[in-house]
């Protein structure tokens, strides 16, 4: 549905809403997390909408903790932090969440980083 949505009928928000669903009903990491990368390559790429790609962020790593994904969003939530809304405090604390969270994963490490 989400694909007809977004390639036929090019109604980016409801296949991205689509997306989102799905991640929630089913799921089964991989086909979740395709779902939710998916949704936003949409919200940022066809939308350009910074508050929706940031929700979409957070859903991955508030729904799927204990994946690389979730580091991964962690990540790029506090980049995109810093780089769109020039939140450099936010980002700051989203990069600290991330290595208190995820302290021995590659994330982590790129976050120490930019903290230091």
């Amino acid at each position: 549905i989400a694909e007809l949505q977004e390639k036929e009928l090019h109604d980016y928000p409801a296949a991205i809403n689509t997306l989102r669903k799905l991640a929630r009903l089913f799921p089964a990491k991989d086909d979740a997390l395709d779902a939710l990368k998916r949704a936003r390559y949409l919200a940022w790429k066809k939308l350009n909408d910074k508050d929706l790609y940031v929700a979409i962020l957070k859903q991955t790593f508030q729904d799927f903790p204990n994946t690389d994904a979730a580091a991964k969003a962690m990540f790029d939530l506090a980049e995109f932090t810093d780089e769109e809304f020039h939140h450099m405090k936010e980002a700051q604390n989203i990069y600290m969440q991330l290595i208190e969270t995820y302290p021995n994963h590659k994330y982590a490490k790129k976050a120490r980083k930019r903290l230091y």
